[in-house]
Order: structure tokens, then sequence, then C-alpha cells
């Protein structure tokens, strides 16, 4: 580790990231018995980010959830 830059006493931790989503449809309408409907449909997409951070040394777990995928908002994850 010393060859990466890492010095005695700091912290090494493992970093990863999960998308969750969900693609909204709505379509559902009345139609006479038989006859097939054809309509458009709109869909919208909802992402949340799912950012972790564990210390395998002392088993300590970081995590926060957000909305964008961010170099950012992962040092804040980090920092808490």
């Amino acid at each position: 580790m010393t060859a990466q830059g890492v010095r005695v006493g700091q912290r090494v931790v493992f970093v990863d990231e999960l998308r969750v989503g969900l693609i909204g449809q709505v379509r559902r309408r009345w139609t006479v018995r038989g006859v097939r409907l054809c309509q458009r449909v709109e869909r919208s997409y909802e992402w949340r980010y799912l950012q972790v951070a564990v210390d395998p040394l002392s088993g300590q777990v970081w995590q926060q959830w957000s909305k964008r995928l961010e170099k950012e908002a992962a040092v804040e994850a980090l920092s808490k």
C-alpha cells in the first residue's frame, strides 16, 4: 500500500454505488368488449443512487442515498 501513497494511520475503504429506478406507466382504459385499444404510453424514469463505503479493518459502513451520482456526493458520504 505504501507504493500507492498510503501512509501509516490513513484509512482505506472500499466504495461502490448502485442505481435503483422505476419506470412508470399509466395505461388503463375502458373500451368496448372485444375491441383492442391502441394508445400512446408515456414513460417516466426516476432514479436514485445508493453509495456505500466499507472499512474492512473496523467493520464501519457508511451509506447515502442521492438523486445524482456525483463525486461530491461520494465524498460527502465518506466524510460523515
